[in-house]
């Protein structure tokens, strides 16, 4: 007999690790390993039993038959290491959401230490898709600054060029450059730059020219006038940049 709608309902933690164990069905190079978490055996049982059942391709499922340090029984799903695979998480979170409750999913790569939220794709920078391309974490370089920056300008409507960290950025028939501080996450910026970023200083910017550079961004983008640098957020990343020139 199936699972009815979220019977595992505060049950099932909406954290995710990827990579962080050893595949029992191949090679690391060859299978990613997800690992959801329940508070208890029988929970953790019935989850690894509706995902096995479900439809969404992978290639095994097991369930810790002890807890962890923490107290919690872990699901692990093992998947090809290729291109679908995001595609693919993001599908069996949903399914799973019909037994769990809508869940607010954050994963962790094992290539970082951070948190993100499954709808932000950002994480996906830190799964290796490619066999070929497999390293391991002490083996990893993470993206580059000028990557970062290409991801996060992705969705405007800025043409913008980036040079040893210095920006130009081509708005309303002008050039506006800039220093490029940071480009992450807004908990990990906050902690880097908290002297000159902190929550409490985040005000909307009224000079026409940051007013200028909104329009320009587009709709999915907020900007912050601080007293020593301007701040352009995107969903959970944000581009920090001083020493601004409006020309």
């Amino acid at each position: 007999m199936g699972l009815s709608k979220n019977c595992l309902r505060s049950t099932i933690s909406p954290k995710i690790s990827i990579d962080e164990f050893e595949p029992k069905s191949g090679h690391s190079e060859e299978v990613i390993v997800v690992g959801f978490y329940a508070n208890d055996a029988e929970p953790a049982e019935d989850l690894g039993d509706f995902i096995s059942k479900g439809t969404v391709g992978m290639i095994d499922v097991d369930v810790s038959p002890n807890p962890n340090e923490e107290g919690d029984f872990l699901i692990f799903v093992e998947f090809p290491r290729d291109e679908e695979f995001p595609v693919r998480l993001l599908e069996l979170a949903a399914d799973i959401n019909n037994v769990s409750g809508e869940m607010k999913w954050e994963v962790s790569p094992y290539l970082t230490d951070d948190w993100f939220d499954i709808q932000d794709r950002t994480w996906e920078q830190f799964v290796i898709l490619n066999p070929q391309e497999y390293v391991t974490k002490d083996e990893f370089t993470p993206p580059d600054l000028a990557e970062s920056v290409k991801e996060f300008m992705g969705s405007s409507m800025i043409r913008y060029e980036l040079k040893d960290n210095e920006m130009r950025l081509f708005i309303e028939g002008r050039q506006i450059h800039a220093s490029v501080l940071d480009c992450d996450l807004v908990d990990v910026v906050t902690e880097r730059h908290a002297s000159i970023v902190t929550e409490s200083v985040m005000n909307f910017g009224s000079d026409t020219h940051v007013q200028a550079i909104e329009r320009s961004l587009g709709s999915e983008y907020r900007l912050y006038d601080l007293s020593e640098c301007v701040v352009i957020q995107h969903k959970n990343t944000v581009l920090l940049l001083n020493g601004i020139n409006y020309g």
